[in-house]
């Protein structure tokens, strides 16, 4: 697999807006390598990832649909491995200290399984009692 490199491009910063309070952009390539790692995953093929920049880092939303559900642990395991995912594409990105919300669920709307991480705290929190409920 080629190892890919990226130089993010900088942010024009408004002249009403000292450097220190700008905030980073997903660029498309980007999002678009996380949509790739969750879909390899998860197995899914709908996948929506979107950026919400603030001036302490961001957060990171990646919500994934299945078609079936999956065993508990794997999914879980699923969950975790997007999480790692999404901060290592923010990193890449230049994005400091991004917050990561996961959400798993059915074509039905049926919710499975939640993961955050909270860069404050440095903790991930994954849930997914309602896999099999």
């Amino acid at each position: 697999t080629p190892i890919s490199t990226f130089a993010p491009t900088p942010t024009p910063t408004p002249k009403s807006t000292p450097a220190s309070t700008t905030t980073m952009q997903l660029s498309e390539s980007k999002r678009n390598e996380l949509i790739g790692y969750v879909e390899q995953y998860s197995g899914s093929k709908e996948v929506t990832v979107a950026f919400i920049p603030s001036e302490n880092g961001g957060t990171f939303l990646v919500d994934f649909t299945l078609d079936s559900v999956p065993n508990s642990e794997d999914l879980n395991n699923d969950i975790a491995d997007i999480i790692i995912a999404s901060k290592a594409v923010a990193q890449e990105s230049g994005i400091q200290n991004p917050d990561v919300s996961v959400c798993a669920k059915l074509e039905s709307g049926r919710g499975l399984g939640l993961g955050s991480y909270y860069s404050s705290t440095d903790k991930t929190d994954i849930d997914v009692s309602d896999c099999h409920s």
